[in-house]
């Protein structure tokens, strides 16, 4: 009984911990921005990372599922999908 309502706090408690982690629409625009800016890269190409930056961000579907977010966005001629899960995202495909 007691390794039972131990096991249930420790459930509970995982669930909202995710709930009140879960990344919002303005973590994921400002991680796209920082991901794709490379300093050391020349001018021309941080352009072009500025510009698909800002495609991925202007294409960006966000779905809040409580415990996880997820975002999918055209990244130049590819569609992705980004998983945000304790205020971390993840780049999970691109097809």
């Amino acid at each position: 009984m007691k390794a039972t309502l131990i096991s249930a706090f420790i459930i509970i408690a995982a669930v909202v911990a995710l709930a009140f982690s879960c990344p919002d629409e303005q973590s994921f625009d400002r991680w796209i921005e920082k991901s794709s800016s490379h300093e050391d890269a020349s001018l021309i190409a941080q352009a072009g990372d500025k510009v698909l930056s800002a495609q991925t961000q202007l294409t960006a579907e966000y779905d809040d599922h409580v415990l996880w977010a997820t975002v999918d966005a055209h990244h130049g001629t590819s569609k992705v999908r980004y998983v945000g899960l304790v205020g971390i995202w993840f780049e999970l495909s691109d097809s």
